[in-house]
């Protein structure tokens, strides 16, 4: 992981040397993965895709989204920072490259995206929430995988979230919730239906009641989130620990948003 952080000549010597088949049956073996730390093999995997589309292509036609959409499946309580190292891999994975979107939607990837995000030690982990919502977003903005967003009933965890930054004031969150809304309803009447609810309208009236701040920080008409790197080298963690930077933004408006 701490070789490709921040260092796109590592990145790009990663695809080239062949990292993607052993990655994968790596991520693939349950076993294997809890002895070595799945949150540190999911660190390399957000690192070495993070801002470059050619590594999330290889890893996705490398066959990366059965055992990533597993791992949402069952991402194990208990382990916090498998669960946050798991989301930014996510977001990491699909935030430039349409491959990866629709790869990761047909493999299954939306309905326990969507569970998670609804999971109430996912409500309390702002961090994790707000990648995750990234991920959702990106996800969103293929268009194809609106349909499955709307057979997952999207528009139901949405709501929920919608209420999370009147509380606890996160207003990323909110805007990668705006976001993936706007996408999703963008050019699917299933969708524009389910969020266009009586109890749904309610939720977007609150939103005026927000401060001043929280308003600045709507969708500004971009087409996803940012991606994330993973982790400081080694020298910089603290207790174990490991400090997330935000990534950088560069993705083409998408024209189908608004």
């Amino acid at each position: 992981a701490n070789l490709a952080w921040n260092n796109p000549e590592c990145q790009a010597a990663f695809g080239q040397a062949g990292i993607v088949a052993p990655f994968v049956s790596l991520l693939g073996s349950p076993a294997l993965t809890a002895r070595i730390g799945g949150e540190f093999l999911l660190r390399v995997l957000m690192n070495v895709t993070f801002h470059n589309p050619e590594n999330q292509g290889l890893f996705i036609r490398g066959g990366v989204a059965a055992p990533l959409v597993a791992l949402l499946e069952n991402p194990g309580s208990n382990n916090p920072k498998l669960v946050e190292s798991l989301v930014g891999a996510l977001l990491n994975l699909c935030s430039a490259n349409e491959e990866a979107q629709g790869a990761l939607g047909k493999a299954g990837a939306i309905p326990p995206a969507l569970r998670l995000a609804a999971d109430a030690q996912t409500l309390a982990a702002s961090v994790v929430l707000d990648q995750l919502m990234g991920a959702l977003w990106n996800l969103a903005t293929h268009e194809p995988n609106r349909v499955l967003f709307a057979q997952a009933e999207a528009a139901t965890v949405f709501m929920q979230l919608l209420r999370v930054p009147l509380v606890t004031g996160t207003p990323r969150l909110l805007e990668y919730a705006l976001g993936t809304i706007r996408s999703l309803t963008a050019t699917n009447p299933e969708s524009q239906t389910q969020f266009g609810r009586p109890e749904g309208l309610v939720e977007f009236v609150r939103l005026f009641d927000l401060p001043p701040l929280c308003r600045r920080c709507l969708p500004d008409g971009r087409a996803g989130a940012p991606d994330l790197r993973a982790a400081q080298p080694v020298h910089e963690q603290r207790r174990g620990q490991t400090r997330s930077r935000p990534g950088q933004r560069g993705r083409a408006p998408d024209p189908s948003a608004d």
